[in-house]
């Protein structure tokens, strides 16, 4: 089993969105997990939405017990799981989580283009280096621009700060209306028509080619030329 983690300490970075459609990627390939560690619940509240005609996901929700709210699980991923994608909460620390980290096999990071959102972000990671230093430093980790138009100015300017941390920038999403229909449906874009969801997949190559493990070093190259 693989495991892909989104994590950011920073709330409304764009976590669920990218934790569902990566579920729904993968449940196209094989037996998926979705794990929601947010007390939240997002990510279960779309898995509730989703259809039994669709590829199945097989939800793993967080629950907590007692007075000093000990951390248990309602279900586990079944045997024979290919992928487990692990939706994180707001303010995230990967230190009350290191046994998930450590068996992740990479993470992604979500951050969207505002000055609060940037710098909040960056204070994250530098926590989230030590971390790897200390535990996982073997871990890849990546970022992926969120709500933000690819090749604009505010593309550019994460593009630099990120790349200035020593962090691979992983691709840019756009704001769309088509997931707010797939977080209201319980749809990923690879349930949706093909040709509807057609720019959001081609933002979306090299993000799964990372996540895979393949370079998207030529598909991010081949982007910034179109």
């Amino acid at each position: 089993m693989r495991t892909i983690m989104v994590v950011n300490a920073k709330g409304g970075s764009g976590k669920s969105t990218l934790a569902t459609h990566l579920a729904g990627y993968f449940a196209r390939q094989g037996q998926t997990a979705l794990k929601d560690l947010d007390p939240q619940g997002s990510s279960n509240d779309w898995l509730a939405q989703r259809s039994a005609s669709l590829p199945t996901i097989h939800g793993i929700r967080e629950r907590t017990t007692g007075p000093a709210m000990t951390r248990t699980w309602q279900l586990r991923a079944p045997m024979h799981t290919r992928w487990q994608v692990v939706d994180t909460p707001g303010g995230f620390d990967p230190n009350r989580f290191v046994t998930e980290v450590r068996k992740a096999d990479r993470l992604l990071i979500p951050v969207v283009p505002s000055p609060i959102d940037i710098r909040a972000t960056a204070a994250f990671l530098k926590t989230l280096a030590q971390f790897r230093r200390a535990y996982a430093p073997h871990l890849p980790w990546g970022v992926v621009a969120n709500r933000v138009a690819p090749m604009s100015p505010a593309f550019f300017t994460l593009q630099r700060i990120f790349t200035n941390l020593d962090i691979p920038f992983v691709a840019s999403l756009s704001e769309s209306m088509v997931y707010l229909r797939a977080a209201q449906e319980g749809l990923s874009l690879w349930d949706m028509d093909e040709e509807e969801t057609a720019r959001e997949r081609q933002e979306w190559a090299p993000l799964l080619s990372w996540v895979e493990g393949e370079d998207h070093t030529a598909a991010t190259a081949a982007a910034a030329v179109e």
